[in-house]
């Protein structure tokens, strides 16, 4: 760990991830009032010994270094209003009874400005108010104490008093500001991103809600016509009444399946991640169990060989594969259905390739295939909701990877999944 390392790691004592901008500047700040003591607590010292210094000088040093203490540990036990309180009382105080001792030669009000704007910065308007109060109560009272009786340490003032009270004042002022210019850059800067994240949110939702409910509509639209054809057939006696029926079922099994989908694809959504290690081996050999009725019937080939271990999570990773294999059966016309699953590592990710001879996507389509709802064919040459990669994107996304095509008509696809190592 670097020097800057240790000072920013000070800086930011009792300081959490979830805590908002305004909180983070205000323990900063207090860590940072404290933590500027130590450097000018020890030029005082060292110069109070060569000049010469008064029991009393001694005192003050060691309250000035329990007042800068105290807020650091209250902030690291999450006291943080507490610490608050205690630096600029503490700090009111200690001034005054500084100016009281030293009198009119000892340059106070600087430190006075600097503690009345940290008070504004910390507190509400009626809080603020009444320690600001405070403050001029020390200030007129120390003025007072000096006038009406001598100033005890005021032979032992010396050259640098001053410059240090200005010196302190000007740097805390100046990092405070500084501290808070660069918290306030990335707070727009994260606000922009996440407003721009919404953004985008808020038109996927849009589309889900549209195609949705054109998607739901167009089956319940055909069953209510079959179900009033098989009413009036039946009223004429006629024959074609199971041909309806059969219509009505298929209508309602994609009902079915594709509401199946929906939730699927909103459990992607809302789902906690768990990543762990798995191996990849088993994994596939249980989903072959899936398909092993078309395995058996060589109609269906599902292939690997020396498998690298993939961090993800299990079940999210089952549904992704499950996905992509449904896909590689589905649309292919060969009499044997192959898919082909492959593992590639790089020094920093782990590339999952999984490869089919399918009847291959169009280069002007591989962009839209992810996107929702999206269908490249009809329902009578193909059947599906469109949601089937969509769910896969999602998946990859959540596990900070990246989702790749390579496809050509009629000549299969190939899926490129590159993940964190």
């Amino acid at each position: 760990m670097t020097i800057a390392d240790g000072i920013r790691h000070l800086v930011r004592i009792g300081i959490e991830p979830d805590y908002s901008f305004s909180k983070r500047i205000r323990i900063e700040l207090t860590n940072i009032m404290a933590l500027l003591t130590i450097p000018v607590l020890l030029s005082t010292i060292f110069i109070e010994l060569f000049y010469g210094v008064h029991t009393w000088e001694l005192y003050l040093d060691l309250s000035w270094f329990i007042l800068a203490a105290i807020p650091l540990y209250l902030n690291h036990i999450k006291k943080h209003h507490w610490a608050q309180i205690t630096l600029t009382i503490g700090s009111f105080i200690y001034s005054g009874l500084i100016y009281s001792l030293y009198g009119t030669n000892l340059l106070i009000e600087p430190l006075y400005l600097t503690f009345i704007l940290c008070t504004i910065c910390f507190f509400d308007r009626t809080t603020a108010f009444f320690i600001i109060l405070f403050a001029f109560t020390t200030y007129f009272g120390a003025q007072y104490s000096w006038r009406y009786n001598d100033a005890l340490l005021g032979p032992y003032i010396n050259q640098y008093s001053n410059t240090f009270s200005f010196v302190y004042s000007v740097i805390t002022i100046w990092i405070a500001l500084h501290r808070l210019l660069a918290e306030n850059r990335t707070y727009r800067k994260l606000s922009n991103q996440q407003n721009t994240l919404l953004s985008l949110q808020n038109e996927e939702l849009q589309r889900f809600a549209y195609v949705t409910a054109h998607d739901l509509k167009t089956p319940l639209r055909n069953l209510n016509n079959y179900l009033g054809l098989i009413k009036l057939k039946r009223n004429k006696k006629e024959n074609d009444i199971d041909e309806y029926i059969n219509n009505s079922q298929e209508n309602a099994n994609r009902l079915f399946h594709l509401i199946n989908d929906i939730l699927d694809f909103t459990k992607i959504r809302q789902a906690v991640i768990s990543p762990e290690q798995v191996d990849m081996e088993p994994l596939i050999e249980e989903i072959k169990k899936d398909y092993s009725f078309d395995i058996q019937n060589g109609k269906v080939s599902i292939r690997y060989e020396n498998l690298d271990p993939i961090y993800f999570d299990k079940i999210q990773l089952k549904i992704l594969l499950h996905n992509l294999i449904d896909n590689a059966i589905k649309y292919n016309n060969s009499s044997l259905a192959t898919v082909d699953i492959l593992t590639e590592k790089t020094n920093k990710s782990l590339i999952l390739k999984i490869a089919d001879n399918g009847i291959g996507i169009s280069e002007e389509y591989k962009d839209q295939v992810f996107t929702m709802f999206t269908r490249l064919h009809t329902q009578s040459e193909y059947s599906g909701s469109g949601l089937g990669l969509s769910i896969v994107k999602r998946i990859v996304e959540s596990h900070n990877g990246q989702i790749d095509i390579e496809s050509y008509p009629d000549q299969g696809s190939l899926f490129c999944i590159t993940v964190p190592a």
